[in-house]
Formats: structure tokens, C-alpha cells, sequence
């Protein structure tokens, strides 16, 4: 008899416990939600038409002012902390709260290349960041960012020529990522 007196005291507690746990304000302030390090875990780049809306094969020539570089980035997310629940009270579904996603190593740098000299003040392997267009490159630390940055030439090279350009990433752990497009001709304007 005593031992279902027991039984049926713990049970009653255990429903009571996840019961309350579920009312509004019964949250412990405590519970912290998961945590998610996103990574830049790949690179590409692409030239692209913007006057046609089209992407450029390797050789193709292209008038300097509608040349975009597209890089295209995209990220993985692992767990990089998870708090520890507590057995009662904190662990019904209710208190679960929106997981965080920080960016891990976050883009501090992004640098312009060609492989041979554009002009007489940009020779091969100078940055070229100067003669491009582009979004401040914190958007590329926005942690649900599975897409494209673009990069568009403003200014003509010295001679009709073949280039390929490419494009470093530097991360806050010193990490450099490197992408580069295919060749492509670069004219000035008719």
C-alpha cells in the first residue's frame, strides 16, 4: 500500500512539475538556447553580364563597364555551444527558446586581383579594389547568407586584354580563402 501511495506521489508530482513548466512566466530566465558558429565554407566566382543578364564563359569579351564578378559564398553551421538543460522545469517544449547563430570567423578583408597589369598604377597582383563597386563587406558576415556579393569594374584596363581575376578573403583568424573567374576579354567602351 505504501509503495503505491509513493508511486502515485511522484507521479502526481512529476505531471504537476510539467504542467507548470508550460504556464506563462514558469521559464526559467536561466535557459539559454543553443548556440551555432557559421563558417564561410566555400567560394566561387563568376563573370557576369549585367547588360545581357548572363553569365560569361571562359574567352568571352565583354565591355568593362557591364562586368560583374559574382562571388558566391556559403556557409555551414555546427554547434559550437549548447547549454546545459536543467532536469525540471526548464525542459518542456514551451521554454525552448530560437537558437543563436554567431559568424565564427567573420570577413575582414576582401581584395581585387588580376593576373597581368591593368593600367599603369595597377600592375598584376596589385589590389584592384579601387577601380571596383561593391556593398560594405560586412554583408558577407550575415549569418544566413547562402548567396552572392557582387563586385562591379568601373573603369577601363590600358589595353583590350584577357584577365583573370580573383578575389582573397581574409577572416578574423587570418584564414585567407582564395577564388578566381575564368579568362574573359575585357574592352573598352565603342
Amino acid at each position: 500500500m505504501f509503495k503505491k501511495v509513493l508511486s502515485i506521489a511522484v507521479l502526481l508530482t512529476v505531471n504537476i512539475t510539467t504542467i507548470t513548466s508550460c504556464l506563462p512566466g514558469a521559464c526559467s530566465i536561466d535557459v539559454e538556447p543553443p548556440t551555432y558558429c557559421v563558417y564561410i565554407n566555400h567560394t566561387e566566382l563568376s563573370t557576369y553580364d549585367e547588360l545581357n543578364d548572363k553569365e560569361l564563359a571562359s574567352g568571352d569579351s565583354i565591355r568593362y563597364n557591364e562586368l560583374s564578378i559574382r562571388l558566391y559564398t556559403s556557409n555551414e553551421e555546427r554547434s559550437c555551444y549548447r547549454p546545459q538543460q536543467q532536469l525540471f522545469g526548464t525542459t518542456a517544449l514551451a521554454c525552448s527558446k530560437i537558437p543563436n547563430y554567431i559568424v565564427e570567423d567573420s570577413v575582414r578583408n576582401l581584395e581585387i586581383f588580376a593576373d597581368k597589369d591593368f593600367d599603369d598604377n595597377h600592375k598584376a597582383g596589385d589590389a584592384l579594389n579601387d577601380l571596383f563597386s561593391y556593398d560594405d563587406i560586412n554583408y558577407l558576415n550575415n549569418v544566413n547568407l547562402n548567396g552572392l556579393f557582387n563586385m562591379n569594374l568601373e573603369q577601363a584596363p590600358k589595353d583590350v586584354s584577357a584577365f583573370v581575376f580573383y578575389v582573397r578573403l581574409t577572416l578574423a583568424s587570418g584564414t585567407q580563402v582564395d577564388a578566381a573567374t575564368t579568362p574573359i576579354v575585357l574592352t573598352k567602351l565603342r
